[in-house]
């Protein structure tokens, strides 16, 4: 689907771009020839901070007749997919900050913006008859434009909120000289203005009305009494498709987690654990239950904030980053080798590093942190400890996991992590359990480990390359 929706973007984009406008008539109430450009950018990107501050606190009053189309990256996933399909359509290298003037002009990167994109944009202001090659004001239609855009003209800004939207209105609230006057007659209802955040810096409004699914901000007079009628569409009842992103399912993140919670260093490190643990409280099944928990509920939240780091880290990297196209697929192709390392584990037993196993020295530091374990405290201290030890043997699904997960937006990260730590912790809750209610012995789930060790470590490595490869065909 997500390839598929890959292939469509460029075509769509063109044709909201180059579509004649149904109705062109309010566009010849402007004064002026505006000029429209595309410009992408991300809250997270130091040259973006560069860069921002100047696009709409200087060039917006220096080109009054531009009309300037922001794609914020790194909050919206989805603007992302609209910029990909931007240097897909105009053969434009990945990266941001980006200004597209025409197919043929654009400038990435702070200097090329700041320095022949600027010149690019005085000569368009100067020469109204230079025009042609840009983008067409009169031909795109506002309501059409993928993904989560701000449209940006002098004094005014429109926000989309959801989807549709009376395309005439836009035109019209864009067009007129005063941005107050594109609203009489119209349908709207009164809200707060909100500080429009750019990259460094952030633009601030006296006032603002909903317009259905846009939110219109200006500064200037007030707006003139709304009009009685029919109300626009809330975004819920706006047509259109929703705006797509690119966040994993969380098949993949889940079936990462299965390839960690079956890995054998985790399930070797338990049952040390919990042989420290039992040998403490032979005669209390209810002492060894909870400080079995202790321990794996520690191990459950050192790795969630591992996990945060690791997302937090990708996020940024997804929207600043010329690798955030690709990334996706640069992080399949590290699941499918990990996936052969772990192959080759379970073939010829010995190999694999520290990928694959848990190194003896690394194994006597497992075993001095489960002298204090017998108590809650202790068993919460040991799995503080024991997580930084185990994250050579394990952190490849992880990584692979918070890479995906960093391409999300926050919401889906949350519940991506909790789902990835909860499964990891699953066989180790079991186990626990198992043990304090004396369904099994320690002794049974070593041999069993040991007897299965193998078999498990084939079964992740070909869960890794089935997924990796399917990162990398764009099938996931």
């Amino acid at each position: 689907m997500k390839h598929r929706i890959a292939l469509l973007l460029p075509a769509l984009l063109i044709a909201a771009a180059f579509i004649p406008a149904a109705c062109t008539g309010a566009a010849a109430d402007a004064q002026e020839n505006p000029f429209v450009a595309f410009y992408f950018s991300g809250v997270g990107c130091s040259n973006c901070a560069q860069v921002d501050p100047v696009v709409f606190g200087e060039w917006l009053t220096e080109f009054p007749d531009l009309i300037l189309i922001e794609y914020e990256t790194q909050n919206h996933p989805e603007n992302a997919v609209v910029q990909d399909a931007f240097t897909r359509s105009y053969g434009i290298p990945p990266g941001t900050p980006l200004l597209v003037v025409s197919p043929e002009d654009w400038f990435l990167g702070k200097s090329a913006i700041l320095g022949d994109g600027r010149d690019k944009l005085s000569r368009l202001q100067e020469n109204p008859g230079s025009r042609g090659a840009a983008f067409r004001f009169d031909r795109i239609v506002f309501t059409d434009l993928d993904g989560r855009p701000t449209i940006w003209r002098g004094d005014r800004a429109l926000m989309r909120i959801g989807t549709g939207g009376d395309g005439e209105m836009l035109r019209r609230l864009l067009a007129t000289s005063d941005p107050a006057a594109g609203l009489d007659g119209a349908v709207y209802s009164e809200t707060a203005p909100v500080p429009l955040a750019v990259a460094g810096s952030s633009v601030t409004f006296a006032h603002a009305v909903t317009l259905g699914s846009w939110i219109y901000l200006w500064n200037g007079p007030d707006a003139p009494s709304p009009a009685a009628g029919i109300p626009f569409p809330t975004p819920e009842e706006s047509s259109g498709a929703a705006p797509v992103t690119d966040t994993p399912p969380l098949s993949a993140i889940a079936a990462l987690a299965i390839v960690d919670a079956i890995n054998p260093c985790a399930l070797s490190v338990l049952a040390v654990i919990l042989t420290a643990i039992v040998a403490r409280n032979p005669e209390n099944p209810l002492s060894v239950f909870r400080a079995g928990m202790a321990f794996v509920g520690t191990v459950f939240l050192v790795y969630l904030l591992y996990g945060a780091v690791i997302v937090a880290g990708f996020s940024l990297l997804s929207g600043t980053s010329p690798l955030r196209p690709v990334l996706p697929a640069v992080l399949g192709a590290g699941a499918v080798l990990l996936g052969f390392v772990y192959l080759r584990a379970a073939a010829v037993p010995g190999t694999g590093g520290m990928l694959a196993a848990l190194p003896g020295r690394i194994r006597s530091l497992v075993a001095r942190c489960a002298e204090g374990a017998g108590s809650v405290p202790g068993a919460c201290a040991a799995g503080a400890a024991v997580s930084l030890f185990l994250l050579p043997c394990t952190m490849g699904p992880y990584l692979i996991a918070g890479g995906l997960i960093g391409t999300g937006d926050t919401l889906h990260a949350a519940l991506a992590l909790l789902l990835y730590n909860l499964i990891f912790i699953l066989p180790m809750a079991a186990v626990t359990l198992g043990i304090s209610l004396g369904i099994s012995r320690i002794d049974a789930v070593s041999g069993w480990r040991d007897a299965h060790a193998r078999i498990l470590r084939g079964a992740g490595g070909i869960l890794m390359v089935v997924l990796g490869t399917g990162l990398v065909a764009g099938l996931i």
